[in-house]
C-alpha cells in the first residue's frame, strides 16, 4: 500500500503526484470514546463552574470597593486588597 499524496495546483482540480498511486483500502475511521466524550463534558462542567466563582468573586470584589465613600476611602481599600492578594488587584493572579 502506497500512499496518496494530493497536490491541489489552483485550477479546482486535485492532481495525484506523478508515480504515487491511490490506495484500494480505505483507513477506518477513529471510533469516539465514550470516556472521551465524558471527560469533555465533565471537564466542560468544571469550568463553567469555574467561571462562574470567579464572576461571584470579582463581583463581591466590585461591591467592596464601591461601597467606599471617597476617593481616599477607596485607596485605602485597594490598598487593603493589594496587601491580601498580593500586587496587584487581581485576585486570581
Amino acid at each position: 500500500m502506497r500512499a496518496v499524496l494530493p497536490l491541489y495546483e489552483g485550477d479546482s482540480i486535485v492532481h495525484y503526484g506523478a508515480g504515487v498511486a491511490r490506495s484500494e483500502v480505505p483507513t477506518p475511521a477513529a471510533k469516539p470514546s465514550l470516556w472521551a466524550a465524558a471527560g469533555r463534558i465533565v471537564g466542560g462542567l468544571f469550568r463553567w463552574l469555574e467561571r462562574g466563582v470567579e464572576r461571584a468573586r470579582y463581583r463581591e470584589l466590585e461591591r467592596y470597593l464601591a461601597e467606599s465613600g471617597d476617593v481616599f476611602e477607596l485607596e485605602r481599600r485597594i490598598r487593603k486588597v493589594e496587601l491580601r492578594y498580593g500586587a496587584s488587584i487581581d485576585p486570581f493572579a
